[in-house]
C-alpha cells in the first residue's frame, strides 16, 4: 500500500515541480549565508562575544559591553573602519559588523536586565484590574496571571534570539516540513481527483490503514 502511495507521488507534475522549486528555494538561502560571510563571519563574531557576556548577569559583564558598543559605534561614525581588510581588534573581522552585533545583543541584555521590573509593572496593573473590576470571571484569571508572573525573574543571560538564527541559517528545514505536508494533502486530494475515496466510507476496517500509509 505504502508502494502504491509513493507510485502516485512520482506520476504527479505538481509534486516534482514543488521538489524543484524547494531545491531552487534551498540552493538561494545556501548562496545568501555565504555570500553574508564576504563581510565578515558575523555568526562566528557574534558566538565569541556571547562567551564573554552569557551566563550569570552582572555589572561587569553589562559595562563590558556598553563600553565595546561605544567604541566600535564611535569608529563606525568617524569612519574609522575597512569593509576591504579584516580588522584583528574585532570578533567578526569588521568593525561595523561588530556594530551590529553589540548593538543588538546590548539591547537583549537590557531586555533581561530590567524584565524582573517589567514583571513588577505588570503585577501593579493587575491588582488594579483586581480591586476595581466587578466581573469574578476577569478577576479570576486576573489573580490567576498573577500568580504566574509573581515569581518570575531572569537572573542568567543567553542568547534568546536563536529562533531568528534558526529561521534565517536553516530556513531548508521549516521548507521542507511544509513540502511533507503539501505531499500529504497531495495525496488525498488524488483519491478526490480519480472519486476512490469511495474506500474510505465501504472499508471501515481499513481505514486506518490507509491513512497511516498516505502519512507514512
Amino acid at each position: 500500500m505504502i508502494k502504491g502511495e509513493l507510485y502516485k507521488l512520482l506520476r504527479s507534475k505538481s509534486v516534482k515541480v514543488l521538489f524543484i522549486l524547494l531545491l531552487i528555494l534551498n540552493s538561494l538561502q545556501i548562496i545568501y549565508v555565504n555570500y553574508q560571510n564576504i563581510y565578515g563571519d558575523i555568526n562566528t563574531g557574534k558566538r565569541k562575544i556571547l562567551k564573554i557576556i552569557e551566563g550569570p548577569i552582572s555589572q561587569q559583564k553589562y559595562d563590558w559591553l556598553v563600553n565595546y558598543h561605544n567604541t566600535m559605534l564611535e569608529q563606525v561614525n568617524n569612519g574609522n573602519y575597512n569593509t576591504k581588510n579584516k580588522s584583528k581588534n574585532t570578533f567578526s573581522g569588521y568593525v561595523f559588523g561588530d556594530e551590529q552585533i553589540s548593538n543588538n545583543l546590548l539591547e537583549d541584555y537590557e531586555y533581561t536586565i530590567n524584565y524582573h521590573s517589567s514583571i513588577k509593572n505588570k503585577i501593579t496593573i493587575l491588582d488594579e484590574n483586581i480591586k476595581k473590576t466587578q466581573n469574578s470571571k476577569w478577576k479570576k484569571e486576573n489573580i490567576m496571571l498573577k500568580k504566574r508572573l509573581k515569581n518570575r525573574n531572569l537572573s542568567y543571560y543567553y542568547d534568546y534570539t536563536l529562533i531568528n538564527n534558526f529561521m534565517n541559517q536553516d530556513f531548508q528545514y521549516l521548507l521542507s516540513l511544509i513540502f511533507c505536508i503539501i505531499l500529504v494533502i497531495k495525496l488525498f486530494i488524488y483519491e478526490k481527483q480519480k472519486q476512490t475515496d469511495l474506500y474510505f466510507y465501504i472499508s471501515r476496517k481499513q481505514i486506518k490503514k490507509i491513512f497511516i500509509s498516505k502519512i507514512l
